[in-house]
């Protein structure tokens, strides 16, 4: 299955996601802001899909995109976040996708297996 990079500075939802993720075979990994990511990316660790929160300390997700879009590899990226205003600043990285919080499992396995190219069970 896939391996799923999750950046929420939320750790309850990180928890909750990781939860349904792993029921589906996939192998998660998280993040708590858009630096711990960078070091994974950086360690080339190797993400077929990243769940992003936008809002988050540190590195938020718009400066996390920003520093991607500069990388050689870049993996599917959906946003997660409660408060979607498209900006200027994610037109330059393809954006795959959106799941606005609070989402249901139903959603969440359905956005992810789209973006995996699977039917969402």
């Amino acid at each position: 299955m896939a391996h799923i990079l999750i950046v929420d500075d939320q750790q309850h939802v990180r928890f909750l996601v990781k939860r349904v993720l792993e029921t589906e075979a996939h192998t998660v990994t998280e993040a708590s802001d858009g630096l711990q990511a960078l070091q994974l990316l950086d360690a080339n660790v190797h993400f077929d899909l990243i769940l992003l929160d936008l809002r988050m300390p540190n590195l938020d997700g718009f400066e996390f995109l920003a520093l991607l879009r500069s990388r050689p590899v870049r993996p599917r990226v959906v946003i997660v976040t409660a408060l979607w205003h498209p900006s200027p600043a994610l037109l330059d990285y393809p954006i795959s996708g959106h799941l606005s919080k609070p989402f249901s499992r139903q959603k969440l396995l359905e956005v992810v297996h789209h973006n995996l190219g699977a039917q969402a069970s």
